[in-house]
């Protein structure tokens, strides 16, 4: 195990910038509270690579050190690389400090996720690092790899072909179960506009009775938790339902 000893560290010293902070932002309310009694706060966690000290727990602390005027802060200092840093920050909160929120969560997992040499690993691994469920991994790995092809607009970027378990050995990564056929998405994947088709058929009878009011639905769920499967399907329905109008007039 690498070496760890508390000591006094010069603020000015402590590196803040590596990517550590997994807080969506800090509490202005914490640090001001902190900062009446910095004495009586526990040691913040550093990372010593030989070069440079990497925080990697204890952000509102360290700001609060500074808001009151300090210049050095006690500090847990561990040998490791900024790497090991990230992966301590990633899990770090769980149990103590200020509850973690969702937001704090996802940014944990994306820091790994970023990574290739860690997002090639199971999201039983990634989940036990950034202190998280399996469950929301799986999402999160599924909505950066959406994210990613709509930056690119272009093919997805090829999946790892193994994952790395926490047993440490190399196992096939899942694979979703086939499509028979993806599904035909309308109007070159615009939005529907509102529009239903032209009356008296049963097609617009149908549009307006169903697709308009679950579209309201599916659009009023935030951002990150919309359904979307149940969206692209609505999307193919629209796309039918015109294709049926069509016929009829």
């Amino acid at each position: 195990m690498k070496g760890t000893t508390v000591l006094s560290v010069a603020l000015r010293k402590i590196r803040t910038d590596g990517g550590t902070q997994m807080r969506e932002h800090l509490s202005e309310d914490a640090i001001a509270e902190y900062a009446e009694d910095v004495k009586a706060l526990p040691p913040a966690v550093v990372y010593d690579d030989g070069e440079s000290i990497w925080l990697a727990d204890g952000f509102h602390r360290h700001a609060a050190f500074q808001r009151a005027g300090k210049s050095r802060m006690l500090c847990e200092v561990r040998e490791g690389s900024l790497d090991d840093a990230i992966l301590y920050a990633a899990g770090a909160n769980a149990d103590h400090g200020l509850r973690r929120t969702n937001a704090d969560k996802r940014r944990a997992v994306e820091a790994l996720l970023s990574r290739p040499e860690w997002a090639a690993k199971s999201d039983r691994w990634i989940a036990k690092a950034a202190r998280v469920s399996d469950r929301f991994v799986n999402k999160m790995r599924v909505n950066c790899e959406r994210s990613q092809l709509a930056d690119t607009h272009d093919s997805p970027p090829p999946k790892p072909a193994t994952r790395t378990g926490q047993d440490g050995k190399k196992r096939k990564a899942p694979k979703k179960p086939a499509k028979k056929k993806p599904l035909p998405v309308a109007d070159d994947d615009e939005e529907h506009d509102g529009s239903p088709p032209s009356s008296g058929t049963l097609a617009s009878v149908a549009y307006a009775s169903c697709c308009d009011a679950v579209w309201d639905a599916i659009r009023q769920w935030p951002d990150g938790e919309r359904l979307d499967a149940l969206e692209r399907v609505l999307v193919q329905l629209i796309g039918e339902v015109r294709k049926e109008n069509e016929k009829r007039t």
